[in-house]
């Protein structure tokens, strides 16, 4: 039964959205994954329950606008300096596209901020806490969700506007099989702010790179995957030792690529004492 129907009043396809597809609320926010009206899309949504929120989420629009410009920067840097080899970058992966802002009547006024996902489709993403909490991952697993978030961090550190954003685990949703994260915590970000100093914003660094390192090690089950020990003696030693996103990402990448060289391996997880591969993720 549709819960609510959102008409946007720039003459965009309505949302629906029903209880159930509330995938996560804080005490200025609900986050639904809505879907349209006529199409059937999937279509991230976010309303807040005040009106006195309306302007940061006008913000948090103009914010991932200035992401994705600052993505398409650094992929033409890179290009300048190595050449275009056909590969991206694709920080761009990393964070949603705020396709509409707007009010209406059905939300009392209360604004409301729509997502879409670069090359994918929400369907496939799931919160990463509920993942972590319902289950045990190999470390080849663990591996690649660890390098994407080390891949943001150091997409973090490239932004002025974003070098000081202490992560929300709840807003990090994450697609096993395509093996992609997105950071959906935007609006908190804009909401508390925070000192930018320089000597703050490497501290936050520190305690962001620190705190993915505990919770990969906390997920990890040994499973007689080939390295696993010396993934997690890599994780300990350097637990405490980065202070940047892009540093860590690459020493992390160097070290998994002498380890187990460059390949796809498919996320392998442990659910009721049963290991599955992602084919089998519910």
């Amino acid at each position: 039964m549709i819960y609510l129907v959102i008409n946007d009043p720039n003459g965009n396809e309505g949302i629906c959205i029903t209880p159930r597809d509330l995938l996560a609320e804080t005490d200025n926010y609900k986050l639904y994954l809505g879907r349209g009206e006529n199409s059937a899309d999937a279509l991230l949504c976010r309303i807040v329950k005040s009106k006195a929120q309306n302007g940061i989420m006008y913000a948090e629009k103009k914010l991932l606008d200035e992401l994705s410009e600052l993505s398409q920067n650094l992929e033409q840097e890179r290009i300048a300096k190595q050449g275009d080899d056909g590969r991206k970058i694709h920080y761009d992966w990393l964070f949603p596209v705020c396709e509409q802002s707007f009010s209406c009547d059905a939300t009392d006024n209360r604004r409301i901020n729509t997502f879409s996902v670069l090359d994918a489709s929400w369907d496939k993403f799931v919160p990463f806490l509920k993942l972590k909490n319902g289950t045990k991952v190999d470390a080849k697993s663990a591996a690649w969700v660890l390098g994407r978030f080390l891949k943001l961090q150091a997409f973090l550190d490239e932004s002025e506007n974003c070098r000081s954003l202490d992560f929300n685990p709840d807003m990090v949703l994450i697609a096993p099989k395509q093996h992609r994260l997105v950071y959906v915590g935007w609006f908190d970000e804009l909401l508390h702010g925070g000192d930018r100093s320089y000597s703050h914003c490497d501290l936050i660094s520190k305690l962001n790179i620190d705190r993915m390192f505990d919770a990969i090690l906390s997920w990890v089950e040994k499973n007689d995957t080939e390295g696993e020990d010396e993934f997690m003696s890599w994780l300990k030693r350097f637990t405490g030792y980065f202070n940047n996103g892009l540093e860590a990402h690459v020493a992390y990448y160097e070290f998994l690529d002498a380890l187990w060289g460059k390949g796809y391996h498919p996320f392998t997880f442990n659910k009721d004492g049963v290991w599955k591969n992602v084919d089998n993720f519910v």
